[in-house]
């Protein structure tokens, strides 16, 4: 180890490895700004963290809702278990929700002052990618050629989820299929939620 900072060469790679730390530290949270613009800030090093912190207690407490429902007294059932019941995986609705909530739940304005997101948002944007997921299932269950075509331009365009869903939902247009599942309209979303 070296002890002398005096040597030319050694001064040289403090401010290599200064440089280095300031080029990384702009790129992180360059990174995360773009990511937070595109709604994604889930796919950062941050959020990613959050989401893996999050995620199995989060589901957990599904599992256990949706047992104490179904070993309930009998009667009408909440809608938000039919819903669950419809996606049939409990993980993945998890997954898919716990993302979103991390993506819309801090956004920041123009000026980069951070607000709050308004609950009914988050909760609708949500539970949208989640009946995305659902039509996207479908879509691939019936139309599994076409599906793979779709998402291989998609792959090749990089195009970010929210055109991807637009010329989805457009695909579903053309090929004369109803986008929105039959009982995932919004007020039925915002329960689930």
């Amino acid at each position: 180890m070296v002890t002398d900072t005096s040597h030319p060469m050694m001064a040289e790679q403090i401010a290599l490895e200064a440089e280095m730390r300031d080029v990384t530290r702009a790129r992180y949270f360059s990174n995360h700004e773009k990511a937070e613009e595109r709604d994604e800030f889930s796919d950062t090093h941050a959020g990613r963290n959050v989401l893996g912190f999050a995620l199995e207690a989060f589901t957990q407490g599904i599992h256990e809702w949706v047992e104490e429902k179904k070993a309930g007294k009998a009667g009408r059932r909440p809608r938000a278990l039919k819903l669950i019941e419809d996606f049939d995986d409990i993980d993945t609705m998890a997954f898919i929700f716990t993302k979103w909530l991390i993506n819309t739940t801090l956004t920041t304005s123009k000026s980069g002052k951070g607000k709050a997101a308004r609950k009914t948002r988050v909760v609708l944007s949500a539970t949208q990618a989640i009946h995305d997921e659902l039509r996207m299932r479908y879509f691939a269950e019936n139309r599994k050629a076409l599906l793979k075509k779709i998402v291989q331009d998609f792959q090749r365009r990089e195009l970010p989820r929210r055109r991807r869903r637009d010329l989805m939902i457009k695909q579903f247009h053309t090929q004369q299929l109803e986008w929105t599942a039959e009982g995932w309209g919004q007020k039925e979303r915002l329960n689930l939620g």
